[in-house]
């Protein structure tokens, strides 16, 4: 929340595919000797960084494969009237997200399939538990989906949901760019890496080159 620009993302995954996606998480961790319960943005350091490499080649295997979505969203976090929400910035975090959700998740997705939405747990999530009849309602009102397309929102500890990690790594590099961090050491060298896979994905993946276009420009 310190940055211009705040930035929230979600990946959208098969049911079916999340225990193989967990499993191969699994042996990221693994190979890498990952003791620490999580592998996130915030707790980068010099001997564990190659594990973010791995993280982010996975994304773009998958993403390549057709085996997950990616949605992110960046926003001028100051321009946000945060008096509307008696002055709590995470209030303002929980709008970004709501709006993630209905503009992203139930519009593309809410017209054929069930979702089960599964935030990080933390403040700025803890009320979306109970949008879950505003996002149905406002699906069917803005896209014509199926009235009860989120099936459920229940909000998970990132400790133990690898696929959480995962999100978390690739938001806290691509948002570092955004803002134009001035990173050093093993962060800096994990955000490269991200700006670089992206840059030659793009050449060949039509949504890299819309993510790429958000990132890079501020379309």
């Amino acid at each position: 929340m310190t940055g211009e620009f705040m930035g929230i993302a979600g990946l959208v995954v098969l049911e079916g595919s999340i225990p193989i996606l967990r499993d191969e998480l699994a042996k990221i961790r693994k190979a890498n000797q990952i003791t620490r319960s999580e592998i996130k943005w915030s707790n980068i350091q010099k001997t564990d960084k190659q594990a973010r490499f791995d993280f982010i080649d996975y994304f773009w295997f998958l993403l390549d494969k057709g085996r997950v979505d990616f949605h992110i969203r960046f926003a001028p976090f100051d321009k946000y009237d945060h008096k509307d929400y008696k002055g709590r910035r995470f209030d303002t975090t929980s709008r970004m997200f709501y709006e993630l959700l209905l503009h992203r998740a139930v519009k593309h997705y809410g017209k054929w399939d069930r979702l089960f939405i599964r935030p990080d747990n933390g403040d700025c999530t803890s009320v979306l538990p109970h949008l879950k009849a505003g996002l149905n309602a406002d699906g069917v009102r803005k896209y014509g989906t199926n009235p009860q397309c989120v099936d459920s929102i229940t909000c998970l500890d990132s400790e133990a949901e690898p696929i959480l990690q995962l999100v978390d790594v690739l938001l806290g590099a691509f948002t570092a760019l955004r803002n134009n961090r001035a990173l050093i050491g093993a962060k800096r060298e994990v955000a490269d890496h991200a700006l670089k896979t992206l840059q030659k994905a793009a050449t060949t993946c039509l949504q890299c080159i819309l993510v790429l276009g958000v990132f890079l420009f501020g379309m």
